[in-house]
């Protein structure tokens, strides 16, 4: 468990957590905007926001994993789904402004990923698993 003394895990979790949480605050955002249209400034503000903190966590959490085993990549569940989160999120901000509901959808399908990266950390069949 020597990378859990790592500095990255002061660097890397918070920046994964932060684009998790501007997920979920576009999504917000994004069905507020039928009520409200002052909404789509801040809709694209979290979801460049979501976007690059994602980038942030996927980057730092790459030169983590250099670091802590000798692999920038393994194709982990965690790091797939995270992979998969990162895409989703793309793709979001790509359609936002033609295809809204396809963006609403997208970020849903990040909401599902988000909570089955959070299982696999509490799971132990992995190597971010701490099996609690």
């Amino acid at each position: 468990m020597r990378h859990v003394e790592s500095i990255m895990m002061y660097i890397h979790p918070p920046l994964a957590i932060l684009g998790y949480i501007f997920i979920f605050l576009s999504l917000i955002f994004m069905l507020l905007e039928h009520r409200h249209n002052a909404t789509i400034k801040f809709t694209r503000v979290a979801l460049y926001l979501a976007w690059f903190f994602n980038l942030a966590g996927l980057v730092t959490g790459i030169i983590w994993a250099g670091i802590a085993w000798g692999a920038y990549w393994s194709w982990d569940p965690k790091e797939t789904v995270t992979l998969l989160i990162f895409i989703s999120v793309c793709m979001s901000v790509l359609l936002y402004e033609k295809r809204r509901k396809i963006s609403l959808l997208l970020l849903l399908c990040c909401l599902l990923f988000i909570v089955a990266n959070l299982l696999i950390t509490f799971g132990s069949f992995s190597l971010h698993g701490y099996g609690l």
